[in-house]
This record gives C-alpha cells, structure tokens and sequence, in this order.
C-alpha cells in the first residue's frame, strides 16, 4: 500500500457474496483497518442487502487491487458481523474513527428502499452523534490468499493457505523455461517422444505423439512440469534466434508455457 501513496482508490475493495437467489452479488466498500494478522474489517449498515446474504453462512471473497503496484489480491474467508448491540464498545471506537462525512450515510434512509424525496440526508454526523442501531463491523477472518502480480510478463500466481500455514505456492499463469535463466536465451530445446496428451503439439512431430523435453537434456537445464490441472494448451515462445533448428530434429529454439 505504500506505493499507492494517499490514493482514496487504494482503500477501495470489491466484497463478493451469494444472493439469498443463490445468485453472485459484488459491491465496493472501504477498508477500514486490520483486526489481526489474518483479520480485516469493513462497516456497513445492518439494513443492507449484504449484511442478509452474509448472515447466512458468513462466506465472502474480497477483491483488492492495487494499480501502481500492478498487484491484485484475492481474499477468502468467512465474515463475522458485530453490532453494537453485541459489542457496543468495539462499535462505538470504530464508529468515533470515521469522519463526520464518512459517518453521514449512516443517517440515510434504508438502503435499496423506494426513494422518497422529502427524507433527510445528512452530508455529515458529528463525532457525538448516538452509535446507530444499524451500524456493524464486518470482520473477514482470512482463510486464502491469491496475489495476482501483473507487473512481468507473464504475470505471475501465488496463493497462501491457512490449512497449509500460509505456505506459499505458485499457480497458473506459470512459465517453466527449458533453460535456466543463466543459460543462454537462444539455447536449444531437446525433445524426446512421450504417449499423446491433450497439450498442443507444437514440436513439428507429425507422429501424432506430442513431445518432452528428454533426460539427457544439457547441464543446467530442467524438464518442463505440466500443471496439475488439465486440459491445457502448450504455447511455445520462440526465442531471439527462432529459425534455428536443433541438429536431427524440427524443435526451434526456446521456451514453453501452458496456457
């Protein structure tokens, strides 16, 4: 968040939940502030449409986007809704934090209601104004993070668990050179044969079996991993010298992703 400087845009997140029609519902709301390590808060008002699906079972994923930083973060996790009937005190120092224009929203009427002209809406509360009833604490307690780096090409996946304790795992987009990057970036590509997959086969083998890289490949190189997940598409980039031809082969120089 540094990088993003004193940017309003910056605290803005994306908070999907499940309609009561088990329909996808999304709406921005602020970040208001870290509850723990693995806890984040948001405030809403108890006669919104969100507080209702959320009561339920409490299930969301907030979408965070940072765009000079070029990151993307995706958090999983179960929210848990604390009124001031509950814990008067917490809503109370949470509702004094806001500013009287943040506050203001607070004493419109209830949201998604038909309009009516001659209702009040306040432009601002004072720091002494009563707690509202409807005023309450989304507290998500994180269960999964994604961040979604699309600062180089490709971008790059990474998730962290909480089952795993937050051991950190790459995901796709995931590239897997050939060569190392201390390698030269024209270095050739060795191939040996392996039973049909679904990957393309892009290695100019018109035996109708796709292609491997081979065990005896050169010092300093790796095989390419497959994800997983299946199917997938075999995408070659070809490198600066791409007309050259490996010696008894059709492989061009360069390296592969799945796409």
């Amino acid at each position: 968040m540094q990088r993003e400087g004193r940017s309003v845009a910056a605290r803005w997140v994306q908070l999907a939940t499940t309609g009561r029609d088990g329909a996808p519902r999304v709406r921005t709301l602020v970040f208001r502030g870290w509850a723990g390590a693995d806890q984040l808060e948001l405030f809403s008002d108890q006669r919104s449409e969100k507080v209702t699906e959320l009561a339920n079972d409490g299930a969301a994923e907030l979408c965070w986007l940072f765009p000079k930083a070029r990151q993307q973060y995706r958090l999983r996790g179960k929210v848990t809704l604390i009124t001031a009937t509950e814990q008067p005190e917490l809503c109370q120092q949470r509702w004094q934090s806001l500013s009287d224009t943040g506050r203001a929203v607070w004493g419109w009427p209830t949201p998604a209601d038909p309009l009516d002209p001659t209702a009040a809406f306040p432009d601002q509360l004072a720091e002494t104004s009563p707690l509202p009833e409807h005023f309450v604490v989304l507290r998500l307690q994180v269960i999964s993070v994604e961040r979604l780096n699309l600062g180089p090409h490709p971008h790059q996946r990474t998730r962290w668990n909480a089952d795993t304790l937050w051991t950190e795992a790459t995901t796709e987009p995931l590239i897997t050179t050939i060569a190392q990057r201390d390698q030269p970036t024209d270095g050739p590509v060795h191939w040996a044969p392996s039973p049909p997959t679904a990957a393309a086969d892009l290695g100019g083998n018109q035996s109708g079996r796709s292609q491997r890289p081979c065990r005896n490949r050169p010092k300093g190189s790796r095989e390419l991993q497959r994800p997983s997940a299946a199917p997938q598409a075999l995408a070659f980039f070809p490198a600066r010298d791409a007309s050259h031809r490996q010696s008894g082969g059709d492989s061009p120089r360069g390296w592969f992703a799945w796409r």
